[in-house]
């Protein structure tokens, strides 16, 4: 077995958890019935791994932080879809102000997500490191805007390799 490099954020607990508010909501996902479902397929059909990822940034101070930067995005906006299929699950009533200000955030996260990946992707070329994996995630549309569906699938892969990383016992 490979040994994974030491992924330390600054704010890490000392569970070695990332503390953002997402670890609830990530945490009630992934021991739900439904994530078994389909989530090794998801996972597996991922660009590239939290874990893949992490061994091409160690060892390089500015790759680690963007690195870092990219799995809070991911986490992020993971919470916010899963925040959002909450609500529309569990809400018996309806509040479209709520409801817009939930898909704001998401919006926002999901922004600040494709610039993290963007930026990953370019901190890797600047080391002369591949990034030729992105291709699949980060693409242009005639527009000049980026397709922003593949992100989204992207940012659901990645979240989750991260917590299978950080969590072996689930695989």
């Amino acid at each position: 077995m490979k040994e994974t490099p030491s992924f330390q954020p600054q704010n890490q607990d000392e569970s070695g958890h990332i503390p953002t508010s997402a670890e609830a909501h990530l945490d009630t996902f992934f021991h739900s019935p439904s994530f078994h479902d389909g989530v090794s397929n998801l996972v597996e059909n991922s660009p590239i791994s939290a874990e893949d990822l992490l061994e091409m940034c160690a060892g390089d101070e500015r790759l680690m932080k963007v690195y870092e930067n990219l799995v809070r995005s991911a986490i992020r906006y993971v919470e916010t879809i899963l925040e959002l299929d909450y609500e529309a699950r569990n809400n018996t009533s309806y509040d479209p102000e709520t409801v817009s200000r939930k898909d704001q955030e998401r919006r926002f996260a999901h922004n600040a997500f494709i610039d993290a990946t963007n930026m990953m992707s370019r901190e890797l070329a600047r080391a002369d490191k591949d990034n030729t994996f992105f291709a699949t995630v980060i693409t242009r549309l005639p527009d000049g805007t980026y397709s922003r569906p593949p992100y989204t699938l992207f940012a659901m892969q990645f979240a989750m390799s991260y917590y299978l990383m950080k969590h072996p016992e689930l695989t």
